[in-house]
């Protein structure tokens, strides 16, 4: 699975940062994966952990506010694709590529010929095999 927390808001808004660690450290700390710059940011703050395809965090630090989609976390949180979290002032969207989407897929856009092709089938009385039926691809 591949991990990747997008900044939200702010001067970095959109910045891609990948996370390629089962152990991902988050804080001002010279040995953290991601160094937040700040009087607000304590040495670590938390830590992201990759655990057999789920994603959780840490808290390590009370002193920088830590949310998941504006509820306060307290210890060890599992997150999910979309979620929001934020460090301090900073907001990261989370995102999860390599798992299964929740999302219905969009059914294909059939054309107008198709259309019309299908309702002359049908209008003309006659049997609709397969064959003849218009194909619908996910």
């Amino acid at each position: 699975m591949q991990v990747t927390l997008i900044a939200v808001g702010g001067k970095q808004a959109g910045t891609r940062i990948p996370v390629r660690v089962d152990e991902f450290a988050i804080g001002s700390a010279a040995t953290c994966q991601l160094k937040l710059r700040g009087p607000a940011f304590p040495d670590r703050i938390c830590k992201l952990r990759l655990e057999t395809n789920e994603l959780w965090m840490e808290r390590e630090s009370e002193e920088a506010e830590l949310k998941r989609n504006s509820e306060n976390i307290t210890s060890r949180v599992k997150l999910a694709d979309g979620d929001t979290v934020a460090i301090g002032p900073m907001s990261f969207l989370i995102r999860l590529d390599g798992i299964e989407s929740t999302q219905p897929k969009q059914p294909r856009q059939i054309s107008d010929d198709e259309i019309c092709q299908w309702l002359e089938e049908v209008g003309s009385g006659g049997e609709q095999s397969n064959s003849n039926s218009i194909p619908l691809k996910q």
